[in-house]
């Protein structure tokens, strides 16, 4: 969401309205042919956005097993709005990168670095990508990122450790991105303390993770202002990278969570339903729910392992595509 960054999409303040209406300006470029530009022109465009737009990037062509970036090398650049340090090999970040007070998209994406602690002045930061990072424990610093919209954590796979109450204090948070391969040990006590609660995430308009443990799932959770999201519960099934707008949500149901303990999304706000093991409750509670919202925004439903049916029309389904498998 570089736009956002660099200011592009004035009196737009949530991040959905910002990329739809990247979308459909990508669209129109794409109708006009501007992405087949040639390379020279290519350069000199990237070189005025570059002088115009206060971006800094650096690309994977840079990439250096050692490299190094100077601790001034920012103090001059105050005015710089997004960075993309994307693919490098940094060994650690630069101390004026905390005199950026401008700064609003910082993407680290695939960065090895294990210190990130200085990004604790960056406080009007709306955009953070820390994906494929090293890092084990997620800096209490980025609680201080108050104004923070997007957090993308995904393939964080040292990630073991989530302080409880960063995520509360992070009131703008609008997206929050984990995925399969990322922290998954929610309230888990590890090194000595407890792991944040998925409660804390009750503010979010979207997001994407995966639950591996059922055990770990807290009864009585209820995400009531998802409006996208793609969340997986139990080991049971495959992560496929989909659309970021779909609204997908598969559980595994086994004797310790059951259908009514583990829907925590507004039935009717699902387009995508994947469900395991169900027993005859769980069917009941399946049939009352729909009874109650009328007619939804399912569109697939599919059961696994389980030796029970739903009737199309009795369910309320039979405009539905169900698959039993």
């Amino acid at each position: 969401m570089y736009g956002m960054g660099m200011g592009l999409f004035q009196g737009v303040n949530k991040m959905q309205v910002a990329r739809a209406r990247a979308h459909g300006l990508v669209h129109k470029l794409k109708a006009c042919c501007m992405f087949s530009m040639h390379d020279v022109v290519r350069d000199v465009a990237i070189s005025i956005a570059s002088t115009e737009q206060n971006v800094f990037s650096a690309t994977e062509e840079q990439e250096s097993s050692s490299l190094t970036i100077p601790n001034k090398f920012f103090e001059r650049m105050i005015q710089v709005r997004v960075i993309n340090f994307s693919y490098m090999n940094l060994l650690s970040l630069p101390s004026s990168l905390g005199l950026l007070s401008n700064l609003q998209n910082l993407s680290l994406y695939n960065c090895k670095l294990l210190d990130i602690t200085v990004i604790r002045d960056l406080k009007k930061l709306a955009v953070l990508c820390l994906r494929g990072s090293d890092i084990k424990r997620l800096p209490v610093e980025v609680g201080e990122l108050t104004l923070l919209r997007l957090l993308d954590l995904r393939d964080c796979m040292e990630l073991e450790v989530i302080p409880p109450n960063i995520l509360s204090n992070l009131s703008h948070l609008e997206e929050l991105y984990m995925g399969p391969r990322s922290f998954d040990k929610w309230e888990v006590e590890v090194e000595g303390v407890k792991n944040a609660s998925l409660h804390e995430l009750k503010h979010l308009i979207s997001l994407e993770l995966q639950i591996q443990d059922v055990n770990t799932f807290p009864r009585g959770l209820f995400l009531e202002k998802l409006e996208t999201f793609k969340i997986l519960i139990g080991g049971v099934w495959g992560w496929e990278y989909a659309d970021i707008w779909c609204r997908e949500f598969k559980i595994d149901l086994d004797s310790k969570i059951r259908l009514k303990d583990g829907l925590i999304l507004k039935l009717e706000g699902i387009e995508d339903l994947w469900l395991s093991y169900l027993e005859e409750q769980d069917v009941n509670y399946f049939v009352n729910e729909l009874d109650k919202v009328g007619p939804s925004q399912l569109k697939h439903l599919y059961i696994r392992g389980s030796h029970l049916t739903l009737n199309p029309a009795e369910s309320k389904l039979h405009n539905h595509t169900i698959l039993i498998f």
